[in-house]
């Protein structure tokens, strides 16, 4: 009777710490494909604000379209790492480039079918509360996006 005891107390010593690890690992699975689907999200509307809404937006521009815009948790990223054109230390990334039809410059308004795109990183760094969990297998330290939209003004 007493050795039974003792085996199920070895057994949830061997468990539960393997239990706890698999919690942790989807809890924090679960915050970076939520990181990735708000800043999916925020890249989509900012691509068709930026061909659609307003043809002559400038990377300024679609930042202070993002900020305004973006999910809670990117705004809250944004306030705390800041948001930039370029600048790949801040917790949010944005490249904006544009394709003319006809291979001439593309300067202020663009005209009808230029191809917009626009690439968002975010430095979910902040977010990951074990960022090393598995000896050396690490989580990702950033998420991308990359939407392209064509103007039709």
């Amino acid at each position: 009777m007493v050795g039974q005891r003792g085996q199920a107390a070895v057994e949830f010593a061997i468990l539960a710490p393997t239990g706890i690890l698999l919690l942790i690992l989807a809890a924090q699975f679960t915050i970076i494909g939520r990181d990735a689907l708000a800043l999916s999200q925020i890249d989509y509307q900012a691509t068709r604000w930026a061909s659609s809404l307003n043809p002559g937006a400038q990377c300024s521009d679609v930042i202070a379209y993002i900020t305004n815009m973006a999910a809670p948790t990117i705004q809250a990223i944004i306030s705390q790492s800041g948001i930039a054109c370029g600048d790949s230390t801040k917790g949010v990334n944005v490249t904006m480039t544009w394709t003319c039809p006809d291979s001439t410059q593309c300067t202020g308004v663009r005209p009808y079918s230029t191809q917009v795109r626009i690439s968002a990183t975010l430095n979910v760094a902040s977010d990951l509360f074990v960022p090393n969990p598995l000896f050396g297998i690490s989580f990702p330290q950033a998420v991308t996006s990359s939407q392209t939209s064509f103007t039709n003004s």
